[in-house]
């Protein structure tokens, strides 16, 4: 993934003749990385970093890419500048400061320079009374000079300063589910329509990246799927992260995939669709109850453009409920069959499907189709009917269902495996529930020729 800094900061940057931003948030929110990755969006080699906090050495350790950004003589150690309150620290009557005034002689004729002053709460407390007027005097500086002024801060309540700034970004955090969640949300942007108001972000790797909305990709040239191995399960979603966290606890057994209300399904589809096209590349039987609004030829569609048609039609069956003729040979019409009737289809179905399979069968059923067309009882019969079988033979069942579901809260107790997938801002996310995981941003990576997850912590 390649989103680091929301996108209207970027923007604004590269249409402005200088600019200032003020980067607020607690202890721990990632204000520095923040500012620094700032650079990185920028391609910015001119970068000075003043540090108020912690010796210059520091800032490699912490962030060993940023030698790139900002050299070791643009990084200048105030630690020892502003030790004492309400000093002036070498004010003028313009309200300079001499070590701004340094910079200032340092930056000039530097293409697009980023100076970071990490944090301005050290200076606006040194200089007492005298802070207005030098918060005046910097934030008119990038104007000046053409440059990218970041003023980092954890002082949430800074109202004069905020409106003497072009921008202001706060870092905060909440949780989901007893999970911590990061989020950025965009205040003011002067010469900037804000299209987001909030993006969640990550600090993995020690850099920042933000989520932007979940646009559903295709290869531009698509490639015949490569089966995973079975050496430690036959089980895989092409996700390393969901299969270290998911799958490797799934010996034959059940997963439940809880949508919330807002989650389309073909989000779901990102992470069951690897399974499906894993079992038809290794020759073992398939069995799908698609949503509701999705037809059977939709979904050859989609997947045989990874798989051979013919080993579509072989080891896939969909089940549909739809009251409209399909003579296709891998479907099977339930509508108006009573629930015995399609009990003894199924059981058929899935004999043939053993039969004719190299391995254990897979079953995908989207609850909402079943429940839909019979009643919440009968689904969670059917589901719990399926889940057993599978358990039995160690196959896999997948069950997609959203939570409003009457049958929902049953199933949660019933599967080996319980995932949640969300959307916030636009964005979707997944987490384990049993067993428990952290916060991933889900994406598709079609790198390979092929769609699989891709998922990056939210940490």
């Amino acid at each position: 993934m390649s989103f680091l800094i929301p996108d209207e900061i970027p923007e604004v940057l590269k249409k402005t003749n200088g600019y200032s931003l003020l980067v607020k948030g607690g202890p721990g929110m990632g204000k520095s990385t923040f500012a620094l990755t700032l650079m990185v969006e920028k391609a910015n080699v001119n970068g000075f970093y003043v540090s108020t906090r912690v010796g210059a050495h520091k800032i490699y350790e912490q962030f060993p890419w940023a030698k790139k950004y900002v050299r070791a003589e643009n990084i200048v150690d105030a630690t020892e500048l502003f030790s004492e309150p309400t000093i002036t620290a070498g004010l003028d009557q313009e309200g300079d400061l001499d070590f701004i005034k340094e910079i200032r002689s340092r930056v000039e004729g530097l293409e697009d320079p980023t100076v970071i002053i990490d944090t301005w709460d050290a200076i606006h407390t040194s200089l007492g009374d005298a802070a207005v007027q030098a918060e005046k005097a910097i934030t008119d500086w990038p104007r000046e000079q053409t440059l990218t002024l970041v003023l980092v801060s954890e002082f949430l309540d800074s109202r004069v300063l905020e409106f003497l700034v072009d921008g202001v970004v706060t870092l905060s955090d909440r949780e989901v589910d007893g999970r911590r969640i990061r989020e950025v949300r965009l205040d003011k942007l002067r010469e900037c329509e804000i299209r987001n108001l909030k993006y969640v972000y990550t600090l993995k790797n020690g850099i920042f990246r933000r989520f932007p909305s979940l646009r559903i990709k295709e290869p531009q040239v698509c490639k015949p799927w490569i089966p995973f191995s079975d050496e430690r399960s036959p089980f895989y979603s092409g996700s390393p992260e969901l299969d270290q966290e998911i799958c490797s606890a799934l010996r034959g057994g059940s997963i439940l995939l809880e949508l919330r209300e807002d989650v389309p399904h073909e989000w779901a589809n990102i992470i069951v669709r690897p399974f499906v096209l894993n079992f038809i590349a290794k020759d073992r039987g398939v069995v799908i109850v698609p949503p509701s609004d999705v037809p059977p030829q939709q979904i050859r569609q989609d997947l045989t453009k990874y798989v051979k048609e013919e080993k579509f039609d072989t080891f896939v069956t969909i089940f549909t409920y739809s009251s409209a003729m399909d003579d296709s040979p891998f479907t099977v019409g339930m509508w108006a069959k009573s629930e015995a009737e399609e009990e003894a289809l199924w059981t058929q179905t899935e004999e043939q499907k053993r039969s004719e399979s190299n391995g254990p069968v897979l079953r995908v059923i989207n609850v909402d189709n079943i429940e839909q067309h019979r009643d919440g009882a009968a689904a969670l019969r059917r589901c719990a009917q399926q889940v057993s079988i599978g358990r039995v033979n160690r196959d896999m069942t997948f069950l997609v269902a959203r939570e409003s579901l009457e049958s929902a809260r049953k199933l949660r107790g019933m599967c080996d495996i319980h995932i949640k997938m969300i959307e916030m801002y636009g964005a979707c996310y997944t987490y384990g529930v049993m067993p428990r995981t952290g916060f991933y941003n889900v994406d598709v990576d079609v790198s390979q020729g092929y769609p699989v997850p891709e998922m990056t912590p939210v940490v």
